[in-house]
């Protein structure tokens, strides 16, 4: 006795190669996002990274790796900050300020209170 006839076979077949057509679609639209994501985030990070060394020379790597976890958002308003250090126990204290906030944005902030905040710091 056969359990399914042969057009159920062809549907069952046809939905799914479909259901996996999308599924691949939906993954690669997935993974595209994520990688250009993460580009955004690591192409701003090595400027960044290059001007703080600038002005406040060798920054350890504790501090490195604090940069790169960085989201692209906290990276944006540190690179308008980034000339208000005085020195990298200022870095170090925004790191842990910001870092605080788990990868959101800090974006409530006006560009004075965030300024404001470097100076603190110092």
């Amino acid at each position: 006795m056969e359990l399914m006839t042969k057009w159920e076979e062809k549907g069952f077949k046809n939905g799914f190669q479909q259901g996996f057509l999308e599924g691949l679609r939906e993954g690669f639209r997935q993974g595209f996002q994520q990688g250009q994501q993460e580009g955004l985030q690591e192409g701003a990070c090595e400027p960044i990274l290059r001007q703080l060394e600038r002005r406040l020379g060798k920054l350890s790597k504790r501090t490195q790796a604090s940069l790169k976890r960085l989201s692209f958002e906290q990276l944006q308003s540190l690179a308008e900050v980034l000339f208000d250090f005085a020195d990298a126990r200022a870095l170090a204290h925004w790191l842990r300020e910001h870092a605080a906030t788990n990868g959101k944005s800090n974006g409530h902030q006006s560009k004075n209170q965030r300024r404001k905040s470097v100076r603190q710091a110092a």
